[in-house]
């Protein structure tokens, strides 16, 4: 059979690889794994892991190639138009019983030489021979016919069996129920009816007098007794009708702490939802059974967007079909009387807010459709506020800005605090994947300095980002996720500043400072500097990646444009305001310190906490083999990035293939460069490319591009801030040609570490002759290894990190306690529990 093979078309083809096709992230990181144990188990055969998946897996590192797209159709073609140039030694995919991606699932069938693993949704796996595909298909029709034969017995029992031993009074209420749900069915599908009188429902409740919190204390929880799964007692919901006497019944006859809401054939696990309850004040953890994204809302009922598996996000009346309540604080609270089942639980829901307690939806194994209308639960519930009930309306959410359901976490992953100093930290970006320099700046520090800081980490979530909790677990204690659900338009800020400006966040960085006690506050980058009124007491750090507004300086001088020069302004205003409202500023290089100093950064608190590499990572490579190659590393969403290819594209690379016709650039451009190099482009089409360009997207790991390269080419005609890219290349042992502007910051001497020239001609003839000279670019090499160990290595960059936030913290406890003492108080609880939990401060702290 494999010399039968040997003679497919395509037998020769190279490279060879293995390939993974799922339609879920669970299943597609169970098979990634396997074939990652297969390479490790032989590493002679080793072979790249290609993926196809419709949902990104969190083992996503182990590969070589990775391919998410949640279209089935789309990602089928896609596959086999990338796969038709590769020999395909084994695929692996997974028939799991869920009908999506149907033609990914067999795909394998059709890619020679027809060698595949297949899993099952039990975890196990088998080979595509006939005899255990042939079993396979003969489980899957057994289980069918099992699922079959319980569904119709369970449906001859409710729809025949039932209403003949109780024909009148099933009569009396399924024509009466079946009457209602009808006339708001219709109703809700009228156009007339849904533009005039849902949005007056709206109106309504914006009208509601102001009310006020009003807490409950519930009585302390002694465990579980007799309860009847293991402190859950089960109440199954068969329609949309709130029956309160069941519902009262099953609250006051059991002992168990949670009540379970779902339907009778519901099955899934709900362990997910428990950790949440690790929170005295959870009311209640229900399933994401949608997502509201931009639509207008009354009150929110559910997540912004839809949740991974585990990930949680507080929300003010989370409606759904599987729903864990805490027994004892459901007791506390009146049942309403209503007919209809979520009109119900939008007025508990809103007592419970009322009362300070928390509700939460929480990702689920399936993903959620977008939110359905809950007109008519939303229409009874404004009449039940108006009409019915005078104490409810003069109730009022404890946090209505932290309900909205855009603040996202992984409660199970959160983590103790330790007897050290907090920081809270907040960014723009995620710090992790590593796909520009500011995530490795952010993921490196905190990495460095895990062990004596604890973490508390706060950050935007871009729209396509997949959020790696595990990952930043290792690093932070407790981690939150928001996306930006407000479109901000001051008018006298700038637009990055407008972008990320939203209510949900400010009040974040404001509950999670109080309630976790944090001893300071770090904001990355200057478009976040407005949150520094966010938590006013405690003391606050700007680090400032580059002093963005001689960024914008240069743009103005190349693009002399009404609407750039006034970008400039707004950023100058804000930056140089904003500066002289932190205890601290980070800055990058010492001509970044003289220019935040001259903007009104506090002298002797600017600190020069440069950025570093990861020697470890980025390793000493050999000299490089092959076909001459440039490299060049730059996320096009960073618009000097941008510039700087095409420098190389436009003006650079004609002439070195004149002297290196065979030559090739291979250039990082990041995540979405395709979008972000239309943008650049203002809307004019992608030009077509020499075939010696090769563009990538994001790439988690470089090392293997870098071992490639013999020059690495920085042609920056702008930048701010130090260029992260020069450092990795330097530690990597390669070749660095940059433009002056690419190496600012970083004291590196041309002709020893580096090659330093203009752009242009000069630039070109330099890479020409580095490549022409091999002796030359070893030299370069090897001394541009040995300046990235002596000076860019985390470890001492972060002691000096910490040394300031040791002297911030205990000048700050000093002055709190000052504070109290003049005024004859004691010190607040939170400042004894800093106290008990911060360590000592001390250190000597090095002002560049």
């Amino acid at each position: 059979m494999s010399n039968l093979r040997k003679l497919l078309p395509g037998a020769k083809r190279e490279p060879k690889i293995l390939a993974v096709f799922a339609n879920r992230q669970e299943d597609c990181d169970r098979l990634i794994r396997l074939l990652a144990r297969r390479n490790a188990d032989h590493p002679q055969q080793a072979l790249p892991i290609h993926v196809y998946c419709l949902e990104r897996p969190y083992e996503a590192h182990r590969c070589e190639h990775v391919v998410v797209d949640p279209d089935p159709g789309r990602l089928y073609r896609t596959a086999k138009q990338e796969l038709a140039a590769s020999w395909v030694a084994l695929a692996a995919t997974s028939w799991n019983r869920i009908p999506r991606g149907r033609r990914l699932k067999i795909l394998p069938l059709i890619i020679p030489p027809f060698r595949c693993i297949i899993g099952n949704e039990n975890g196990d796996f088998f080979q595509l021979r006939p005899v255990q595909v042939t079993r396979h298909l003969l489980d899957r029709f057994r289980q069918w016919r099992f699922e079959v034969r319980t569904t119709l017995r369970d449906e001859f029992e409710l729809n025949i069996a039932w209403p003949m031993h109780h024909a009148r009074e099933w009569l009396r209420i399924s024509v009466r129920d079946r009457l209602m749900w009808a006339i708001a069915g219709t109703l809700g599908r009228t156009s007339w009816f849904t533009e005039h009188v849902v949005p007056l429902t709206g109106k309504l409740f914006d009208n509601l007098p102001s009310g006020k919190p009003s807490p409950i204390a519930p009585p302390p929880f002694g465990g579980p007794r007799n309860t009847t799964i293991g402190g859950i007692t089960r109440v199954e919901v068969r329609d949309l009708i709130w029956q309160r006497e069941d519902v009262r019944k099953a609250i006051e006859s059991g002992d168990s702490r949670y009540l379970l809401f779902c339907p009778p054939d519901y099955v899934e696990s709900f362990d997910d939802l428990l950790p949440l309850f690790n929170d005295p004040r959870t009311f209640a953890a229900t399933r994401q059974a949608g997502y509201r994204e931009w639509r207008k809302i009354m009150l929110a009922l559910s997540p912004f967007r839809i949740l991974r598996p585990k990930e949680a996000s507080r929300v003010a009346a989370p409606l759904s079909q599987v729903m864990l309540l805490d027994r004892q604080k459901l007791l506390k609270l009146p049942l309403p009387d209503t007919r209809v089942f979520g009109a119900a639980w939008l007025s508990l829901f809103w007592r419970a807010n009322a009362a300070g307690w928390r509700s939460y939806s929480v990702g689920g194994p399936e993903e959620p459709p977008d939110q359905i209308d809950y007109w008519l639960e939303e229409l009874l519930f404004v009449k039940q506020l108006y009409l019915h009930d005078p104490e409810l309306k003069q109730l009022a959410e404890e946090a209505p800005l932290l309900t909205k359901g855009n603040i996202a976490f992984r409660p199970d992953l959160f983590q103790p605090y330790r007897p050290l100093p907090r920081v809270l930290v907040v960014t723009p970006y995620l710090p992790f994947p590593l796909s520009h320099g500011g995530a490795v700046r952010i993921y490196n520090l905190c990495k460095a300095l895990k062990d004596k800081v604890d973490f508390v980490y706060i950050c935007f979530r871009e729209v396509n980002d997949t959020v790696e909790y595990e990952e930043l677990h290792k690093i932070f204690r407790q981690v939150y996720i928001v996306d930006r659900d407000e479109i901000n338009s001051q008018p006298g800020l700038p637009k990055q500043v407008n972008h990320y400006e939203t209510s949900s966040m400010r009040a974040l960085i404001g509950a999670v400072a109080k309630e976790q006690a944090v001893d300071l506050l770090q904001l990355e980058y200057t478009d976040l500097a407005g949150y520094r009124e966010a938590v006013p007491d405690r003391p606050a750090i700007l680090v400032e990646h580059d002093i963005t507004y001689t960024l914008h300086r240069q743009f103005a001088e190349r693009d002399k444009s009404a609407a750039v020069v006034e970008e400039y302004e707004k950023w100058y205003k804000f930056e140089t305001e904003r500066l002289r409202a932190f205890d601290s500023v980070f800055v990058m290089s010492e001509q970044d310190q003289q220019e935040a100093l001259q903007a009104g950064s506090k002298a002797g608190r600017t600190y020069i906490i440069p950025n570093g590499v990861d020697l470890q990572r980025f390793r000493a490579l050999p000299p490089p083999s092959g076909e001459a190659e440039i490299f060049y590393v730059g996320s096009f969403r960073h618009l000097p990035n941008f510039i700087g290819f095409e420098e190389l594209r436009v003006k650079v690379m004609p002439k070195v293939w004149e002297r290196f016709p065979h030559a090739k650039l291979r250039v990082i451009a990041g995540p979405e460069h395709e979008k972000h190099w239309r943008n650049a482009l203002k809307g004019e089409p992608i030009p077509h490319l020499d075939p010696r360009i090769m563009i990538h997207g994001f790439v988690s790991d470089l090392l293997p591009l870098y071992e490639l390269a013999h020059i690495v080419a920085v042609p920056l005609p702008l930048s701010a801030g130090t260029n992260i890219k020069v450092m990795e290349a330097l530690s990597c042992q390669r070749a660095v040609v940059t433009s002056p502007v690419g190496a600012q910051g970083l004291n590196l001497r041309t002709e020893h570490d580096a090659i330093i020239v203009d752009l242009g001609d000069e630039f070109a003839e330099a890479i020409c002759r580095v490549l022409a000279e091999p002796q030359l670019r070893d030299r370069i090499a090897r001394n541009g290894r040995a300046t990235a160990e002596a000076r860019f290595g985390w470890d001492a960059i972060a002691r000096d990190a910490l040394d300031v936030y040791s002297l911030l913290i205990r000048e700050s406890r000093t002055q709190r306690a000052a504070g109290n003492r003049s005024n004859g108080k004691q010190p607040k609880k939170e400042d004894q529990a800093e106290n008990h939990h911060g360590r000592e401060a001390g250190g000597v702290v090095k002002n560049a």
